[in-house]
């Protein structure tokens, strides 16, 4: 994995501060970050939760989010995606890339 452990840690304990409030959202690190080989990329995160409501509350808060995050990491590039269990089981990209994810929440 591509990010150092104290990123990790920032982006773990700002996401338990603002996920706090909503016990059936999980948080996942996905994509090009988790190969070791390659270079560059965004920070992509998926944030689950397990009703579309909980999702379409949180995606209001999409770009506070976003925007804290970069500050936290030194401006680097923060990709998040909220979506709803029923999303996350259904569509193939989500299927592929949840597989492949790691946990940070």
């Amino acid at each position: 994995m591509r990010l150092l452990p104290n990123e990790i840690n920032s982006i773990h304990q700002y996401l338990k501060t603002q996920l706090s409030s909503y016990d059936d959202s999980q948080a996942w690190l996905f994509g090009s970050r988790l190969n070791d080989i390659t270079k560059g990329g965004d920070i992509d995160i998926c944030i689950v939760t397990a009703l579309p409501e909980t999702a379409a509350l949180l995606r209001k808060r999409l770009h506070y989010f976003r925007s804290e995050l970069r500050e936290l990491l030194d401006d680097q590039r923060v990709d998040i995606s909220i979506i709803d269990q029923q999303t996350a089981m259904t569509q193939p990209f989500w299927q592929q890339a949840l597989k492949e994810a790691v946990a940070i929440l």
